[in-house]
């Protein structure tokens, strides 16, 4: 490993046996191999770690990353009780992925900080144990949520403008359709300026029979051209009313119908 470092190696995946609790130590005994690698290292995969500020403080020796993905991760701060900011001190993060990721267990509600000055893509995949989940991307393009169940709390998103998002909130067989219809809609109020939009038909169905709740909700979209429509099976007609929400009565909006529900699912680490 550490001859690899030396030679420029540019991407690391770092995975954990299933069962085995991985400790502060055990993520600090790569600090050897950072030093050997840090003008090097553009892409680092984690599989299954417990990370806490001490591993944060290692952030900034990682001078060339660009890309994190992170699964089965414990993100905790024991410094601040009710939320944590792993992700702030990485000098040019450019696309970060969160897969099953959650607070320490036993730590109270928790809040997820996603600060990224040069973020420009960030997927979330089932950040379900997080209290609330705030997202500062002033450059963010790509925005990506998935999530079988429903979130605690709908991200918070302090950004300026995005080219595309990719948004599935949760089955629409497990609850009950009034706070998945409200969830849906909170999201994408904050995903008022993308331009394009990817979602599955599930939404539609949520949004087209909660119909006291569409009629009171004007579009939010302001910049949208693109909307992309995934089924997993026949397309269906897309309600009247349910298109207006998302065309906010414009006809420059191009619609795509698509059975390839494999496209834009969740990435492949960890499955892989």
């Amino acid at each position: 490993m550490v001859y690899a470092a030396s030679h420029g190696l540019q991407q690391l995946s770092v995975r954990c046996v299933l069962g085995t609790e991985v400790s502060n130590g055990t993520f600090n005994s790569l600090v050897g191999l950072v030093s050997y690698c840090n003008q090097s290292l553009e892409t680092l995969e984690l599989l299954r770690f417990h990370l806490t500020s001490a591993a944060y403080r290692l952030w900034p020796r990682f001078k060339m990353l660009t890309t994190l993905n992170l699964a089965f991760c414990y993100l905790h701060d024991p410094s601040s009780e009710n939320s944590v900011d792993p992700f702030a001190k990485f000098p040019c993060l450019k696309n970060l992925r969160l897969v099953c990721c959650s607070p320490r267990a036993k730590v109270g509600p928790v809040s997820l900080k996603i600060s990224g000055l040069q973020l420009l893509k960030l997927e979330m995949v089932d950040l379900v144990f997080f209290h609330g989940i705030e997202v500062t991307a002033p450059k963010l393009e790509s925005f990506g949520c998935w999530g079988d169940v429903l979130l605690q709390e709908v991200p918070r998103l302090n950004i300026c403008s995005i080219d595309r998002a990719y948004i599935r909130v949760a089955r629409y067989e497990q609850t009950a359709l009034q706070p998945l219809a409200k969830q849906y809609m909170e999201l994408f109020r904050a995903l008022y300026n993308t331009k394009s939009l990817t979602i599955y038909f599930d939404a539609i169905k949520i949004l087209s029979e909660t119909r006291d709740l569409l009629e009171s909700e004007l579009s939010p979209f302001i910049r949208l051209m693109s909307l992309n429509v995934l089924y997993s099976e026949q397309p269906l007609k897309i309600p009247s009313r349910v298109m207006l929400y998302f065309m906010g009565g414009s006809s420059d909006v191009e619609v795509e119908e698509r059975i390839k529900f494999h496209k834009v699912a969740p990435p492949a680490f960890p499955y892989s």
